[in-house]
């Protein structure tokens, strides 16, 4: 579990460095309330983006293996012709009981941080495949994702 947690972080930490990167603004990380949790909000010419981050790591682990710093790990180009192709969806593990959660979770966001009636928001999902041996990752963000 405690693997599985640091995989999670270290993905998350890659969007975050990711959307940053591409001009959006971080406003809250891990945004935790009793309907659930979203893992990162941004924002971006004047749209809050909600993104859900799904991480697979398609390395083996060793025991050997230092959990790496998110630095050292190299983002690559999503239609690059790499070895890490997307031929596996994590973002499928978004399932209807998480999209309703979510659905809440936004809900009270946008109440506690003053947006009530604010339409200028997009659901995201990120799915980074990570290959933690080769400090490689590519990310596939899906935007405008219906909940």
């Amino acid at each position: 579990m405690v693997y599985k947690r640091l995989i999670g972080d270290l993905g998350e930490d890659l969007v975050v460095r990711h959307i940053s990167n591409l001009g959006h603004s971080i406003l809250n990380r891990n945004y935790l309330k009793r309907s659930g949790e979203i893992d990162i909000v941004s924002k971006k010419d004047g749209i809050i983006h909600f993104l859900e981050v799904k991480t697979k790591n398609i390395s083996v682990p060793h025991e050997t293996d230092d959990a790496p710093d998110v630095g050292s790990i190299s983002i690559l180009n999503v239609s690059s012709d790499d070895y890490i192709n997307f031929s596996e969806f994590p973002e499928e593990n978004v399932h209807d009981l998480k999209k309703l959660r979510m659905a809440k979770v936004i809900d009270e966001y946008l109440r506690e941080f003053g947006f009530v009636g604010y339409q200028e928001f997009d659901v995201d999902i990120a799915a980074v495949l990570l290959d933690i041996r080769a400090r490689k990752a590519k990310i596939r963000i899906t935007p405008n994702v219906i909940l």
